[in-house]
């Protein structure tokens, strides 16, 4: 139905954060994203948001461009 899709926040309550509920959460959505027919998913992240740049490499996502 739609070429793209857009993730605005991902984010793991401190109590629940380091039992990979993170990347449950991605994995949902990369299913829910291909089942709607989208082929691209974007996202924006913070320069110092280590963590989850390090999350949505992990599941391939790539820099396109740096907002300054």
């Amino acid at each position: 139905m739609f070429e793209d899709s857009d993730i605005t926040k991902v984010s793991i309550r401190k109590e629940f954060q380091g039992m990979k509920l993170s990347n449950i959460l991605m994995e949902d959505c990369f299913k829910r994203v291909k089942n709607a027919g989208c082929n691209k998913i974007n996202l924006e992240v913070r320069v110092d948001n280590v963590k989850a740049i390090n999350l949505y490499k992990k599941h391939g996502f790539k820099e396109v461009y740096v907002r300054k």
